[in-house]
């Protein structure tokens, strides 16, 4: 009798779990349709404007333009497809105003740095140049000196606001240095 009894329950478990394969997999079907019908225009549209709310640099401005695309690509009919097409205008717009701004600031920073080497190169060529010296006795003329001096430490002030200009420069946004190419240049132009 208890043998019986357990054959009819391990039928029941055999049965139970069958039914509990068939409504997973069931589980399962209306869980990809349910995606599936989720993935509208709309859908869509959101996920891109998501990605573009906080697209601050290129990259992440040409990930919204691609999220987008998919909107105008799937849904080339709907009128979600013409408002993605304007929102990928102005990040393109954008893209193309932060390559302005970057471009711009590496011009500067080439500035700064050149100003940089040519103030310190004529700062170190004015060195010893104000030595002379007069009389029978060839005692040297101080005033002279002195004023070497000072022309020659106002074109070294020169030369560090230069280098100063090139290093805040270099700490602004866009980074006009991705490489640190253009660092290396600043410290570099004094020496």
């Amino acid at each position: 009798e208890l043998k019986d009894a357990q054959s009819k329950c391990e039928g029941e478990l055999k049965t139970a779990n069958a039914s509990v394969t068939e409504i997973q997999g069931k589980h399962d079907a209306l869980v990809k349709e349910n995606e599936s019908l989720k993935q509208t225009a709309q859908f869509f549209f959101d996920a891109a404007v998501k990605k573009s709310q906080g697209a601050d640099t290129p990259e992440k401005m040409q990930a919204a333009i691609t999220a987008f695309e998919v909107v105008t690509s799937r849904f080339p009919g709907d009128p979600l497809a013409e408002v993605a097409g304007e929102r990928i205008g102005v990040l393109q717009e954008g893209i193309e105003a932060n390559n302005k701004r970057l471009a711009g600031a590496q011009k500067e920073l080439r500035k700064l740095i050149a100003a940089c080497r040519s103030y310190s190169k004529k700062a170190r060529a004015m060195d010893g140049g104000g030595m002379r010296f007069v009389g029978p006795n060839q005692t040297m003329d101080l005033n002279l000196a002195m004023a070497h001096s000072r022309r020659q430490d106002a074109v070294s002030r020169k030369a560090t606001v230069a280098k100063e200009k090139a290093e805040k420069l270099l700490k602004s946004d866009p980074d006009p240095d991705p490489d640190g190419s253009l660092a290396k240049e600043v410290d570099e132009c004094d020496d």
